[in-house]
């Protein structure tokens, strides 16, 4: 199913509609899976910091490397099993390409991209949170960290994509 999806938006009411073709089952290959496994547990980032390390190396978001310290309180579901740190880095990547600087401009392209991020996520997935994703496993096991591999690689794919149909309708 293909939607429009407004972005952009200003207070004088101009806006862009980007086509977001979704959703579509993720297909991984083993360049995502050592991409991410490089970062994640195998180097001691969470799942959230490594999300916002990859979309930062493979230029998806151009930030200053510190945006990563503001995710390490976010990994394992914010420390607690809820919503999972990758969802949280992908809508902070979302919310810094989208979101708005002023009270006057409009929340919709922020809401719109996060809207079709979760959706995504979730159609892959089946759920948001990191108590349901990890249902079953011990936490902070070796087993866990590769089990989450996956997410950290869907998040990354779902925002370059998202990122790529809004810089081809813009």
């Amino acid at each position: 199913m293909t939607k429009e999806i407004i972005i952009g938006g200003t207070a004088s009411g101009t806006s862009a509609a980007f086509k977001h073709d979704r959703p579509v089952k993720l297909v991984f290959t083993q360049a995502d899976r050592d991409s991410v496994k490089d970062y994640f547990y195998c180097t001691g980032f969470n799942c959230a910091e490594s999300t916002m390390y990859l979309l930062m190396s493979k230029g998806t978001l151009d930030v200053p490397p510190d945006i990563i310290k503001a995710m390490s309180g976010f990994g394992g579901g914010m420390q607690r099993g809820l919503v999972c740190g990758a969802i949280t880095a992908s809508v902070a990547a979302l919310g810094l390409l989208t979101g708005r600087k002023a009270p006057g401009e409009s929340r919709e392209p922020s809401a719109n991209a996060v809207q079709a991020f979760l959706e995504e996520f979730e159609y892959n997935f089946g759920a948001l949170s990191c108590n349901e994703l990890t249902a079953g496993l011990k936490s902070k096991s070796d087993e866990m960290y590769a089990h989450c591999t996956q997410f950290v690689m869907g998040a990354v794919k779902i925002v370059s994509k998202i990122v790529e149909d809004i810089k081809k309708s813009v």
